[in-house]
């Protein structure tokens, strides 16, 4: 990583995930070098990038892994709906193309909505917020401006301690930022 983002690596343990505000240092790329093009015509270079992957691990409340059953997986990006089966531990994966936004599991009767590459740092509320619904949790509107959604945020980190062995308390601490961090891997 660049000299110039040593600031910006100690406030971000996760290198894949920044907040608005943060700057980013990008150092100067070393040039390309093309042979055999002619000077003075249009060319198109095309640069083959690996498509992520998706990878999720599914599980019932008592930890014992969700198999057997094929998984409704919808991309909703591309339109495309899938049915995927869970390998011995519960997981799937698959690859998204890159204008992919959102994931949608259809998984026994329940609808799971997956925002891709959205997170802010789980040291904010929108990171913790969005990582509990990443994983099912229903922590209410994301400003939480109205009482409710003050209720159901704290009501899902309650519950999201208690599903997890955390003290429950309702207050997102370290442990309780840390275990959405491993959960949700980002």
């Amino acid at each position: 990583m660049a000299e110039g983002n040593a600031d910006l690596r100690a406030r971000r343990t996760d290198p894949g995930v920044l907040g608005v505000g943060d700057a980013v240092h990008v150092p100067d790329a070393e040039p390309f070098e093309f042979y055999g093009l002619a000077v003075g015509r249009r060319h198109q270079l095309v640069v083959e990038l690996p498509y992520p992957t998706f990878r999720v691990e599914l599980a019932y409340a008592n930890e014992a892994p969700v198999v057997g059953p094929s998984i409704g997986v919808e991309l909703a990006a591309e339109g495309q709906v899938s049915n995927l089966e869970p390998d011995d531990q519960g997981r799937i994966e698959f690859e998204v193309g890159p204008g992919t936004e959102e994931v949608t599991l259809r998984v026994l009767g329940r609808e799971l909505r997956c925002g891709l590459a959205q997170l802010q740092p789980v040291d904010t509320f929108a990171g913790i917020h969005d990582r509990l619904a990443n994983l099912g949790y229903e922590p209410g509107g994301r400003r939480g401006r109205r009482s409710q959604d003050r209720v159901a945020f704290l009501s899902a980190v309650q519950e999201f301690q208690c599903d997890h062995g955390l003290r429950v308390d309702g207050d997102p601490g370290s442990d309780t930022r840390a275990k959405l961090l491993d959960l949700c891997g980002a």
